[in-house]
């Protein structure tokens, strides 16, 4: 079954970890990690989900077979229709960082503020690498299962 990078589940995961722990808190602190939670769990199971093409990537770039090209294009094309939900999550999960950057600096939690800054780090890895990046596999398989058989073959080596 498709996935999604082992270490990119891994990291995802580490995240949603971290922020569990500030999510408990009190105050003003808590609150606002409890409004980044409420943003960033679901859209973290959509990420799960449509950035599953990124797990034959490495397949891609060694010139390997890769099973299931028209699945794994119309997970691409699925993720392309969802480009405007995902871009509002990303911006809406952006506000809720900064304010729980902010709350951070007001009650002087160090760790709080650095666990906002990772997650402001990983919202803009999807935005420019993750997500072109899987639609980017979606391109290439799509060109390659429409070419003539005698013509298409993937180059030896990509990397």
């Amino acid at each position: 079954m498709l996935s999604i990078p082992a270490p990119l589940k891994a990291e995802l995961d580490a995240l949603e970890r971290a922020l569990s722990c500030v999510v408990n808190g009190g105050g003003r602190l808590g609150a606002a990690a409890r409004c980044v939670d409420e943003l960033i769990h679901p859209h973290f199971a959509r990420e799960e989900d449509g950035l599953r093409p990124l797990g034959i990537l490495a397949d891609i770039a060694a010139g390997r077979s890769v099973p299931d090209a028209p699945g794994v294009i119309a997970l691409t094309e699925q993720l392309k229709k969802q480009g405007p939900l995902i871009e509002a999550d990303q911006k809406a999960i952006g506000r809720a960082l900064d304010d729980l950057a902010a709350a951070a600096a007001e009650v002087g939690d160090a760790s709080a503020g650095a666990l906002a800054e990772r997650l402001q780090r990983h919202i803009l890895c999807e935005a420019e690498i993750l997500y072109p990046a899987a639609l980017l596999v979606g391109a290439a398989l799509k060109q390659f299962v429409t070419r003539e058989p005698t013509r298409a073959r993937w180059p030896e080596r990509l990397v």
